[in-house]
């Protein structure tokens, strides 16, 4: 996967730590990988097995059951142990749907993501941002080690 670049120095300085900044560039970077994952309703196993691996990857605990759904779990940081937990939900699929004349297989093809005037597309189809966005919140939470917060269930 190529991940694109997304800079806006303005918005850089909204993103104060080191930490921060390595964040919302994990973000769009998660964004990008299961944007690449075809993931309309009816074919989540994709990005729904690409989840396990991230989880795996991490040595989170995480469970798939028969029809796709994941659910992860992160111990709470140093700090945040003795709070309550915090759960983050979302959906893996997307709505499916694009221009007419545009060529693209929902079934195989991720989506063709461009930036235009600092604003993220699909080009031609749609984003799948409703909860793309979302699920790659959950991971850029996920994957920060530095964050300090309760345990998450996403």
């Amino acid at each position: 996967i190529k991940h694109m670049a997304i800079t806006n120095r303005k918005e850089d300085l909204l993103w104060s730590t080191r930490s921060q900044a390595a964040s919302r560039r994990n973000y769009f970077i998660f964004f990008e990988d299961i944007s690449a994952i075809p993931r309309g309703s009816g074919n989540e196993k994709g990005l729904s097995d690409y989840l396990v691996k991230f989880a795996k990857d991490r040595n989170l605990w995480v469970y798939q059951d028969e029809s796709n759904n994941v659910i992860i779990k992160k111990e709470g940081s140093e700090g945040a142990k003795d709070k309550a937990p915090v759960m983050l939900q979302g959906h893996i699929d997307m709505v499916c749907d694009k221009l007419a004349g545009v060529e693209h297989d929902f079934e195989k093809d991720g989506l063709d993501l461009i930036v235009k005037d600092g604003v993220l597309y699909a080009n031609g189809t749609t984003l799948g941002a409703d909860n793309g966005v979302a699920v790659a919140l959950m991971m850029t939470v996920l994957d920060d080690k530095e964050l300090e917060s309760p345990s998450c269930r996403v």
